[in-house]
């Protein structure tokens, strides 16, 4: 699925921009990767009243515990959070608005003739019902994911009818 083809007459002569409708600010996420790493410390210095015939762990379970703090920490510091998108029929580009933690916004255009995307549902996980998604690649790159149930169901479903009207008009 490309851009390529889209044409300003075939929407609106517009800017269309959707907001992510659950984006918390990034103390709400410091607080919660600090509330985890804090969890996942107790837990380990509580092994010996859990499980009173242990030590307070060997070297290789704090070793493993921290690695998981390592790991953890990283992925909530540099991953990237979708903020907005903006449809600009007139330029033929799509603004893409992402942020994380550390590098905070960053705002990038991508012309019409690069992006690509992708949707369906996530198998169910944790949640008993499938997530809906859909991906944005700019080429073969992909540059972000977006799922229903993190941006907001208005959001998202304003978004996916943008990528399938055009669809439907260069099929």
């Amino acid at each position: 699925m490309s851009f390529a083809q889209y044409n300003s007459t075939n929407l609106m002569n517009s800017t269309r921009n959707f907001e992510n409708e659950n984006l918390k600010k990034k103390s709400t996420y410091l607080m919660w990767l600090f509330l985890i790493v804090a969890g996942i410390i107790g837990f380990q210095l509580l092994n010996p009243i859990i499980k009173p015939d242990r030590h307070s762990g060997s070297m290789v379970e704090w070793v493993f515990t921290f690695s998981i703090i390592i790991i953890l920490s990283a992925y909530f510091l540099f991953h990237k959070r979708f903020v907005s998108i903006t449809f600009d029929t007139v330029n033929e580009k799509i603004t893409l608005t992402t942020t994380t933690l550390i590098g905070g916004k960053k705002t990038e255009d991508y012309p019409y003739a690069d992006i690509t995307f992708k949707d369906g549902k996530d198998a169910a996980g944790f949640r008993k019902i499938p997530t809906q998604f859909v991906e944005i690649y700019n080429k073969t790159y992909k540059l972000i994911k977006l799922e229903k149930s993190s941006i907001g169901h208005n959001s998202f479903d304003n978004i996916l009818m943008e990528f399938q009207q055009f669809h439907h008009k260069n099929v």
